[in-house]
């Protein structure tokens, strides 16, 4: 199948998940980049949302059935947990106002914000909404 006859068939919804998931791969980049030394920081969230966002990219090239969704939506679910798990002791400091754990709390803050948002947007618009183009 050609590039061309390929993102033919494809509708809105599969665009906005596509770039969604791009989206999650960057955030996933930047949170390498700028809390990757931090405390706060974890290798599980990092590579469940990395593979996560690339199940997203796979869905939108190639059909498996839901099966790309639900590893997508797993995975998310799963960093998302790492991530918090890992960003709630620091984030009390903060919200204490005291500094007896440490940590980058903004950043913990801003990422697990972005990462909630990536894993929401991509598991309901994979099972909630018309992926496929109707025939006109």
């Amino acid at each position: 199948m050609k590039i061309k006859e390929l993102l033919a068939k494809k509708s809105v919804v599969q665009y906005i998940l596509y770039a969604v998931s791009l989206a999650g791969i960057v955030a996933d980049i930047l949170f390498l980049i700028v809390d990757g030394s931090d405390q706060t920081f974890t290798q599980g969230c990092f590579l469940f949302v990395l593979i996560g966002s690339c199940l997203g990219l796979l869905d939108f090239f190639f059909d498996y059935g839901g099966l790309c969704a639900w590893g997508a939506a797993l995975c998310y679910i799963i960093g998302c947990g790492f991530h918090l798990s890992e960003a709630l002791p620091s984030v009390s400091d903060l919200w204490n106002g005291v500094n007896f754990i440490g940590g980058n709390q903004e950043a913990a803050i801003a990422f697990g914000i972005c990462f909630l948002a990536v894993a929401l947007i991509l598991t309901v618009l994979n099972f909630f909404a018309r992926k496929k183009k109707d025939a006109a």
